[in-house]
């Protein structure tokens, strides 16, 4: 998953409760 560190992350609009969820999981 080195992908992560060069490419954003595609997040559809309207999933911002993921979006912190995947924050955590990439950290």
């Amino acid at each position: 998953m080195s992908n992560i560190g060069k490419q954003p992350i595609p997040i559809p609009e309207g999933v911002e409760v993921s979006q912190k969820e995947t924050n955590i999981f990439v950290k």
